[in-house]
């Protein structure tokens, strides 16, 4: 008995399981010797067969491969199917949206069976843009020392779209939320 609960241990934690049950029931041999027959009841979680992202041509496969790989997220062909995962995808997803100006994109995932395949599926990310955040104008309050021409120019990935059309081409106009701590660390630092 306790070999075979051991066995089931070792069988639910390789996490390849959606579901395991043992039974047993007792057998008689011809000779007449009473024995037992364990049965391993189980069901294999689903494999992708398929990723895909759809929706967004600001950020490529190639970046978000990186990006996953950089994390530490394993989504690939013919892996066990984890819903955990799926989440942490969407939410680097996010996050490169967001570094694209894009703080308000909208990430969804959906599972489908594949036809003819047991325990198949192909996974699917939309991502919806939304509206890039632009940065029109900074504006500092309070400040007396410096003038916010000053203060702007402290800042490094948060600038406004001023001045003429050529000079705007090598500023960023994108409103990046990820980075603004750092941009006004950058002013206080100034100050200090």
């Amino acid at each position: 008995e306790q070999l075979a609960k051991d066995d089931f241990k070792r069988l639910w934690g390789t996490n390849f399981l959606a579901n395991l049950s043992v039974e047993t029931s007792d057998y008689v041999f011809p000779n007449g010797v009473v024995g037992k027959i364990v049965l391993y009841d189980m069901e294999e979680r689903e494999r992708v067969k398929i990723v895909d992202y759809q929706g967004s041509k600001n950020i490529d496969r190639t970046k978000i491969a990186e990006q996953l790989k950089e994390k530490g997220i394993e989504l690939r062909l013919d892996s066990f199917l984890d819903e955990n995962t799926l989440h942490r995808v969407d939410a680097v997803l996010a996050g490169m949206m967001a570094e694209k100006g894009f703080t308000n994109a909208e990430i969804k995932h959906a599972v489908t069976p594949v036809a003819g395949g047991p325990k198949l599926v192909n996974v699917t990310f939309s991502i919806s843009e939304g509206p890039k955040l632009r940065i029109r104008d900074i504006e500092f309050v309070g400040n007396q020392a410096f003038s916010d021409r000053t203060l702007a120019r402290k800042m490094k990935e948060n600038k406004a779209q001023k001045g003429l059309i050529f000079m705007t081409l090598f500023r960023s106009a994108t409103y990046k939320e990820d980075r603004y701590e750092e941009d006004a660390e950058k002013v206080s630092a100034f100050y200090r």
